[in-house]
């Protein structure tokens, strides 16, 4: 199946002030879960919550998901990947404000509502988001997302991401001007695109707020990739171009690639976890 280009959803008269985009591959209990923990924000009643199943229809929808009318479930029709996936759920989105959410992580109560604050007090600022605990299948705090200040990440952006995918909140403005996720990026979507965002809008962090909790278990697919050599090009390809716009000097940033290149490449191999499990407690 073709995924719709997000450039090419109409311009919306009227709606949502934030819509929120769920990829997932079925309807499970992980992603009640996080469906439920949206729940606890005050903007939730006027929120419009797309879940976006990458492969075909459901034949069935949970009732825990069918009793609230602001929860709708599409289908790609085939695996397309989640970056794929979360383009294909903007395309029916009507907010002003996107955030995307991985159906296994949990939004803590209170954070779609903060970040909605922060950005009409902020409207230079395009993107935010932050960090929040580690937990495992049954919701229980393993450890910590790494730390990161208070305040604009983009230079942070030249060395690593410190953003929790879920916990991403952009203008829908912002999404359609980059084209949205790019499909190619089978893993790192999330760092891809905000590389390209901070061309075009200070990142903002929460620093020590916590917005998610980040699910950790083996049945993750981040921690599998395809095409890694493609992947890493794209990832240095955009992180260039932030450098070159924050003026970090060429030398610099070419030592820093190549310390994150091999980082990623040890992870990829199994040599070593990512740099989020580094503290987290338990088996991996």
């Amino acid at each position: 199946m073709t995924t719709p280009d997000p450039t090419t959803a109409p311009p919306r008269a009227s709606g949502p002030r934030l819509s929120v985009v769920i990829p997932c591959l079925s309807l499970d209990e992980y992603l009640e879960d996080c469906v439920s923990s949206l729940s606890e924000n005050d903007c939730f009643p006027d929120t419009e919550v797309i879940v976006v199943v990458d492969g075909p229809q459901p034949t069935g929808v949970p009732a825990g998901l069918a009793e609230l009318e602001n929860v709708t479930v599409i289908a790609t029709g085939a695996r397309s990947g989640s970056g794929a996936a979360t383009n294909r759920g903007r395309v029916e989105a009507s907010g002003q404000f996107i955030a995307r959410m991985d159906a296994d992580d949990l939004s803590l109560p209170g954070r779609l509502d903060a970040q909605l604050a922060f950005l009409a007090e902020h409207p230079q600022v395009q993107v935010c988001g932050g960090g929040g605990p580690l937990v495992d299948d049954d919701g229980r705090e393993i450890g910590h997302y790494p730390a990161h200040p208070q305040g604009d990440a983009r230079h942070t952006l030249l060395d690593r991401n410190p953003v929790v995918h879920s916990s991403m909140v952009m203008s829908a403005a912002l999404f359609d001007e980059l084209g949205g996720y790019d499909p190619s990026c089978i893993r790192m979507q999330d760092y891809e695109l905000l590389l390209r965002a901070a061309l075009r809008s200070p990142i903002h962090h929460f620093g020590d707020l916590p917005l998610v909790a980040y699910r950790v278990h083996g049945a993750q697919t981040s921690t599998r990739a395809h095409g890694f050599l493609r992947l890493m090009r794209t990832i240095h390809t955009r992180r260039t171009a932030l450098a070159r716009k924050l003026g970090r000097p060429r030398a610099a940033q070419a030592m820093s690639d190549a310390v994150y290149s091999a980082a990623q490449a040890a992870r990829y191999a199994g040599l070593r976890k990512p740099r989020y499990l580094m503290g987290a407690r338990g088996p991996r």
